[in-house]
C-alpha cells in the first residue's frame, strides 16, 4: 500500500503511517480497525470452522504487527488465551477507554521491549504499557530476563480465582500485562526475549503446569488443537 510517511511510495504495511513520530503523530484509525478486523476474522475462523477453543489461541506481532494485535485485543469480542507485542506500541492510545470491550481486560499480554530501541523508545513503551494496563484495569508487572514458570503462577492464580463459571464470561478474572525488558536490545527481538515468550506461552497453553526441560519450562498435559498466530512487521 502507499504509505504517506514514506513519500507516498508503495511498501508493505498493515495501515497507513502519516509520519514516524510515534508519540505525537496522527494515526490511521480506519486502517488500524481494518487490520484488527482481519485478525479477529482469522481467529473466528479458527474457532468456528476448526473447533479450536479461543482460550487456546494466542496472537502476537512485531513492531507494526504488534500495534495491530494491540488494537485487536482492545476491541476483542472473545476471551483469547493471550496476546504478545514485541518492540511495539499502543495505537490510538488516547482512545483505549472508549474502544475497549469487557473481554479486553481478561486477555494476558506479554510485551517485550529493548532498552536500546530507537524507533519506539523505551520510556515511551514503558509509559504506554502502564497506561494500557490502567485503562484495561489489568495488573501491570515489569520483569527482567529470565522469566520463570514460578513467576507466572500468581498471574494464573489471580485470574482463575476471579474467572467464575465460563472462560467466555465477561465476568471472568482480570489478566496481567507482563512488560519484559532487555538491556542491549534495539528494535528487534533476541534469544532471551523469545525464551521468555516461550515460557509465558507454555504457561498459558499448559495451564501453568511445568516440568523443566533444558532450562526452559515445558508445559505438562497440553491439549491437541492449540493455535498461535504471529503478525509480523510486514
Amino acid at each position: 500500500m502507499k504509505v504517506t510517511g514514506n513519500g507516498g511510495y508503495v511498501m508493505q504495511s498493515w495501515f497507513d503511517v502519516y509520519n514516524f513520530d510515534i508519540e505525537n503523530r496522527e494515526e490511521d484509525a480506519v486502517g488500524l480497525a481494518g487490520a484488527a478486523d482481519w485478525l479477529n476474522a482469522f481467529v473466528d475462523r479458527e474457532v468456528e470452522e476448526f473447533g479450536i477453543p479461543p482460550e487456546r489461541v494466542i496472537v502476537g506481532g512485531l513492531s507494526q504487527g504488534g500495534a495491530v494485535v494491540c488494537r485487536a485485543l482492545v476491541g476483542s469480542e472473545r476471551r483469547l488465551g493471550g496476546a504478545f507485542m514485541l518492540c511495539s506500541y499502543v495505537p490510538l492510545r488516547r482512545r483505549v477507554l472508549e474502544m475497549k470491550t469487557p473481554f479486553a481486560s481478561q486477555i494476558p499480554l506479554f510485551w517485550g521491549h529493548g532498552i536500546m530501541d530507537a524507533q519506539v523508545t523505551f520510556p515511551l513503551a514503558l509509559r504506554s504499557a502502564k497506561q494500557l494496563a490502567l485503562d484495561l484495569e489489568t495488573t501491570f508487572l515489569r520483569t527482567s530476563h529470565p522469566l520463570t514458570p514460578e513467576s507466572l503462577q500468581e498471574d494464573f492464580k489471580r485470574q482463575s480465582e476471579g474467572t467464575g463459571k465460563s472462560s467466555n464470561s465477561s465476568a471472568a478474572g482480570k489478566a496481567t500485562l507482563r512488560f519484559c525488558y532487555y538491556g542491549d536490545l534495539g528494535h528487534w527481538f533476541s534469544e532471551e526475549e523469545i525464551s521468555d515468550l516461550a515460557v509465558w506461552m507454555n504457561g498459558i497453553l499448559g495451564n501453568g503446569r511445568y516440568k523443566e526441560v533444558g532450562g526452559v519450562g515445558e508445559a505438562e498435559g497440553e491439549e491437541e488443537g492449540e493455535a498461535g498466530m504471529d503478525v509480523d512487521d510486514g
